[in-house]
């Protein structure tokens, strides 16, 4: 399939895309600095395309085994009632701490224009309380990073590729804390993976000095290092270390 994409409304290149809308060849091979260029502005104008203006219009549906803990906890609180956790269930039984931020006057819910300005928009609707799960899902979206989720268009190790903060059109997911790997640890930041490498470093020397370390501690526990009763070596605080058989502790 042939599209034709403008650059800056100025001139057109003609390139081979699949059903994804992938690039697989071009037109036309002595156009390639045009043909990358449009391909950032195209780039640029997809990833802004039909990006809510504002956090509560954004739609989030996670599934329990797809959200942190903290939000699984969250979760069975407020459905469950407690209203030391909740306070408005105490008034209102059903009330889940998920509802939609926003209704209208008449008190249906409703789906408000987002072109309207913020005065018009408080003529319209109403304030609710705010919506505990909704805070959730802009720490977990949002302020958590997430990588793209599905294999079928981007390579075998889709862990490689990192998700945009709020991506709707793509399906994420949060990042293991078991199955991550050490070199997409600089995803988190600017040495991250330095940081845990030193630390596995740190805990290797660790663990051999331990081990050189367990026949000295035999030798304390033994009596050739302090012979007859003393009230110190049944101590389990100090037994097997070198302790002083002529001063009471």
């Amino acid at each position: 399939m042939w599209q034709r994409f403008s650059q800056n409304r100025k001139s057109e290149v003609d390139v081979e895309v699949d059903e994804n809308g992938i690039i697989i060849d071009e037109a036309d091979d002595d156009d390639e600095e045009d043909l990358s260029e449009m391909l950032s502005n195209y780039e640029f104008e997809a990833s802004t395309e039909h990006q809510p203006t504002r956090f509560e219009d954004l739609i989030f549906e996670d599934d329990d085994h797809e959200i942190t803990y903290g939000r699984r906890i969250a979760r069975y609180l407020t459905e469950h009632g407690y209203t030391w956790y909740n306070p408005r269930a105490a008034n209102d039984p059903d009330h889940c701490g998920n509802e939609h931020q926003e209704e209208t006057k008449n008190g249906e819910e409703g789906n408000i224009d987002n072109t309207l300005t913020q005065s018009e928009r408080n003529l319209l609707v109403e304030k609710r309380g705010p919506s505990l799960d909704s805070a959730w899902a802009y720490f977990e979206h949002i302020a958590l990073p997430r990588k793209l989720c599905g294999n079928a268009q981007y390579g075998e190790n889709v862990n490689s590729y990192k998700a945009d903060p709020g991506e709707t059109m793509l399906a994420t997911e949060l990042y293991s804390y078991w199955t991550t790997p050490e070199d997409q640890l600089g995803d988190f930041g600017i040495g991250i993976g330095i940081y845990f490498l030193s630390m596995r470093i740190f805990s290797c020397i660790c663990f051999i000095a331990g081990l050189l370390y367990i026949p000295l501690i035999h030798y304390y526990r033994s009596d050739d290092y302090s012979k007859g009763p003393h009230p110190n070596r049944d101590s389990w605080v100090l037994r097997g270390s070198a302790i002083c058989i002529h001063t009471m502790w």
